[in-house]
């Protein structure tokens, strides 16, 4: 089981013994524990120069609606942050777990887990129509909505079925207009299209 990066081993089951009046039957209570790690990522790019490895910018993944208990795939306090990498690329890493799906499921088996995605602004260039005055970037202030469906695969383990990114918010609309990215292997970048 993978956790934050580290491979931990699985736990063992547990053994219960009833003792019965001429014999020990030994009953084995299994407690399997799932969890599934997805990323999420994006690329950072500068128009008019190239990246640097003085470039960082910190992303932010929070839920796209307040949530007074920790939710799904993100740490307590509901907050995940990374920064780019010398190519502008940054990803988050989210884990599940099993009972964070069986509580959020629907009648299909799909749980659907929605965040907003956005670029944090330093307080300099926040007072500064979002442009740093120290070297003229000017800040994104977009808001991009992240969808992961998880459900099961054949042999009953927990997958990603779809990761969405949209440019407004899926909760508002009904039939919103969508970039779709497909399913990849964890820590690729996924591709983007119109649907």
């Amino acid at each position: 089981m993978w956790i934050n990066g580290i491979d931990y081993p699985a736990p063992e089951p547990h053994s219960v013994t009833f003792p019965t009046a001429s014999t020990t039957a030994l009953v084995v209570i299994e407690n399997p524990f799932q969890q599934l790690t997805t990323n999420v990522g994006g690329n950072k790019k500068l128009v008019g120069r190239e990246m640097t490895e003085e470039d960082v910018f910190t992303f932010v993944m929070e839920p796209a609606l307040p949530a007074e208990t920790r939710y799904p795939g993100l740490p307590e306090g509901n907050r995940l942050e990374t920064v780019n990498q010398d190519n502008g690329s940054f990803t988050f890493e989210l884990p599940y777990a099993c009972f964070e799906w069986e509580n959020a499921k629907d009648a299909n088996g799909i749980a659907t887990f929605t965040y907003k995605l956005t670029e944090q602004i330093p307080e300099a260039a926040r007072e500064n129509n979002n442009i740093d005055p120290s070297t003229s970037i000017l800040y994104d202030t977009h808001v991009y909505w992240v969808q992961i469906d998880i459900g099961l695969d054949e042999q009953g383990k927990m997958v990603v079925t779809e990761k969405r990114v949209y440019t407004t918010s899926p909760l508002q609309q009904s039939d919103p207009t969508y970039a779709r990215t497909q399913t990849e292997p964890d820590g690729e970048v996924p591709k983007r299209g119109r649907v």
